[in-house]
């Protein structure tokens, strides 16, 4: 599993103070129950990519978030507040809402992601904002996927947020039901806007 050490200088404009881009971690896996990230810098946000995480059976791909360096995740009903979208090739809409949630969902629950390997799974990214405050934190993400009910390909969104205030220094990626065939996992530290001195 390569990792970085050295951050990179964000391209583009900014405004305000310097923006640095620092990788985390680049994780390729396969055959396991769950993804566990932990990060120890005080970052504005951690940013994810999910590339081809496929199921073993048809699931939900979900996040758990922890603020105790993955040593627990706060996976009890009411943790999270959940608004999930999925829009499938032949136009249908689904939508999720949980108010009182034991995690979020990266899709609409109805459409579960297929787990026959050709179909090339979820991929997408999520965005964890700003981590290092002991406050609500928020978490976005948005990609696609193959649907098992749809059918055929599905772009998704979703937004949600920990109902406890914490810092949150690590996320667990994970499916609704059986393990993660395979899927590779690249992220990185936004460090500048604000994050802790």
């Amino acid at each position: 599993m390569p990792h970085w050490t050295a951050p990179l200088p964000l391209v583009g404009p900014v405004s305000g103070p310097p923006q640095w881009i620092e990788p985390i971690a680049d994780d390729v896996v396969s055959g396991v129950a769950t993804y566990d990230l932990v990060w120890t810098g005080d970052y504005a946000a951690v940013r994810i990519d999910v590339h081809e995480m496929v199921p073993v059976t048809n699931s939900i791909a979900q996040i758990r978030t922890t603020s105790d360096g993955g040593a627990t995740f706060a996976a009890t009903a009411g943790d999270y507040h959940l608004q999930a979208m999925t829009v499938s090739a032949n136009a249908t809409q689904q939508f999720t809402q949980n108010a009182s949630a034991a995690n979020m969902a990266l899709h609409a629950g109805a459409s579960q992601v297929n787990s026959v390997a050709s179909a090339q799974g979820y991929s997408g990214k999520i965005t964890i904002l700003r981590p290092f405050d002991a406050a609500y934190t928020a978490i976005h993400g948005y990609g696609g996927y193959y649907g098992v009910t749809g059918p055929g390909m599905a772009i998704c969104e979703f937004f949600g947020m920990r109902k406890a205030a914490a810092r949150v220094d690590g996320v667990r990626l994970y499916f609704s039901t059986g393990n993660i065939a395979s899927a590779r996992f690249r992220s990185r530290g936004i460090i500048g806007y604000g994050e802790a001195a």
